[in-house]
């Protein structure tokens, strides 16, 4: 994969993204993701996957660090950034 990536708060390309070894994802397997479409520019059901995230994260007892606006943001931006028009994009938490 290349291009860029938001990772914990900004973004960065992706052959630089590195994890913290001591990240929960990475030690113990936590996490969840979302897979989310993109038509023509626009990231499909946003809400309903934030929510679902959301979720998710608390069944697991896992934060979630940003408000789904800012989430929103990231995930625009992602899909700009990399001229996804029409694709997927997955937002992962650990």
């Amino acid at each position: 994969m290349t291009g860029k990536i938001w990772l914990n708060g900004g973004f960065v390309e992706s052959g630089q993204a590195r994890l913290d070894v001591a990240d929960r994802g990475f030690t113990l397997g936590d996490g969840l993701f979302e897979t989310l479409a993109v038509r023509d520019g626009k990231i499909l059901r946003a809400p309903a996957h934030l929510a679902r995230l959301r979720q998710g994260a608390s069944t697991l007892r896992l934060p979630v660090p940003y408000d789904d606006a800012t989430l929103g943001q990231a995930l625009s931006g992602t899909a700009r950034m990399n001229g996804v028009g029409d694709g997927v994009l997955r937002l992962t938490l650990s």
